[in-house]
């Protein structure tokens, strides 16, 4: 099990297959095992590479998440890749990961070869929130969500879970908000969003497709956050595709 030292904690990943690396970025309630399925798959043609960021999985606990946290797990993320020396990377990122793959692209576009942005979300809407807040009555009432994000995140993960959604929930911490940043974006780039996802609309996804020059857009019918899990096999396909033509 390879780990990478990245400031003062151990960062667990996941490396597997070799070719052109690919870089899976997970989302904010999830692990570099949400894309355990997919890697067979993209081991077959790339070198396949996921992280457990900080507080995640099997890398170090963390006990807070400050503001502008996802800017440091962008340099963080930076910095393990460059420590691999594996040069330009396909990067593949849901969710929270797909921010940090826009974040990634925006800050070091030296290292991103082309990008897949998965539900990303660029600023907050009411529907993201309202979403959050759903989750978070669920983690205070619910012994078995809170068992399920123990066995998905990791020992303490429902208590780290209780953070992050404090964290996003909190009007005066959460500064995200990168919608004039993205057009700085020149990699290409493919915008996934399910029209259903539950923690944002379909414009979200439509603009930030339009905000960065030569992007493509997938709006997804009947799929909500996921759609890596919900329409996997057209996943693989409509993004192996992409990755193809790079």
């Amino acid at each position: 099990m390879p780990y990478a030292t990245i400031r003062h904690y151990r960062m667990y990943y996941e490396d597997q297959g070799q070719g052109d690396p690919v870089v899976f970025l997970h989302g904010g309630m999830a692990t570099s095992a949400d894309f355990a399925p997919l890697f067979p798959t993209y081991a077959v043609h790339y070198r396949v590479l996921a992280n457990d960021r900080w507080g995640y999985g099997r890398s170090d606990r963390r006990d807070r998440f400050e503001t502008g946290y996802l800017w440091q797990d962008t340099a963080d993320t930076a910095a393990w890749l460059d420590g691999l020396g594996v040069g330009r990377v396909h990067v593949i990122g849901h969710s929270d990961g797909g921010s940090l793959g826009l974040l990634l692209a925006i800050t070091r576009p030296d290292l991103v070869r082309s990008l897949v942005a998965v539900a990303a979300h660029t600023h907050s809407e009411p529907r993201t929130i309202e979403a959050l807040r759903r989750l978070q009555e669920l983690l205070r009432t619910s012994p078995s969500y809170r068992a399920a994000l123990e066995r998905h995140l990791g020992p303490g993960g429902a208590q780290m879970a209780e953070v992050w959604y404090a964290h996003w929930l909190d009007p005066t911490r959460v500064t995200l908000d990168i919608r004039a940043e993205v057009s700085r974006i020149r990699c290409p780039t493919l915008v996934i969003q399910g029209r259903d996802d539950e923690f944002a609309t379909p414009a979200h996804a439509e603009n930030l497709a339009r905000a960065i020059p030569g992007a493509e857009l997938w709006l997804i019918p009947h799929c909500r956050h996921s759609p890596h899990h919900e329409v996997r096999e057209t996943f693989n396909e409509r993004v192996l595709g992409f990755l193809g033509r790079q």
